[in-house]
């Protein structure tokens, strides 16, 4: 059975880390898994925060978005399995957790973990 989620993560600035633009984030593991890949731009995040998607989406709908983009794609098998993973270990988190991706030896290669509840929020006094 494949996994289905709600939610996943966006890039966000957070910390010395600022996130050129928003876009929804898969663990890189090009890079290791040290960080997050974005499934646009195929740029680098330190950090994503998990937002509300609205409808239910797929392993197979994450990978398609990753196939759309052109980023290379080594090994689809290993790429599946891993988003397979990466859906399910959302689920032990909160909407607006900020997390990382981290090198793990654990099933995958990654381990996420939460690094704050949310993300800072500037707020604007009012003149």
């Amino acid at each position: 059975m494949t996994a289905t989620t709600k939610k996943l993560p966006m890039s966000v600035s957070y910390g010395d880390s600022k996130a050129k633009s928003n876009e929804f984030v898969i663990p890189a593991m090009d890079a290791g898994f040290s960080g997050f890949r974005g499934l646009k731009s195929g740029r680098l995040y330190v950090y994503g925060a998990l937002s509300y998607l609205g409808k239910e989406i797929t392993v197979n709908d994450v990978f398609a978005k990753l196939v759309d983009s052109g980023q290379k794609i080594g090994n689809v098998e290993g790429t599946l399995k891993m988003l397979d993973v990466y859906l399910q270990a959302l689920q032990g988190y909160r909407i607006g957790n900020v997390l990382a991706a981290e090198p793990s030896s654990g099933a995958c290669g990654f381990k996420l973990r939460k690094v704050a509840e949310r993300p800072n929020t500037n707020k604007k006094k009012l003149p």
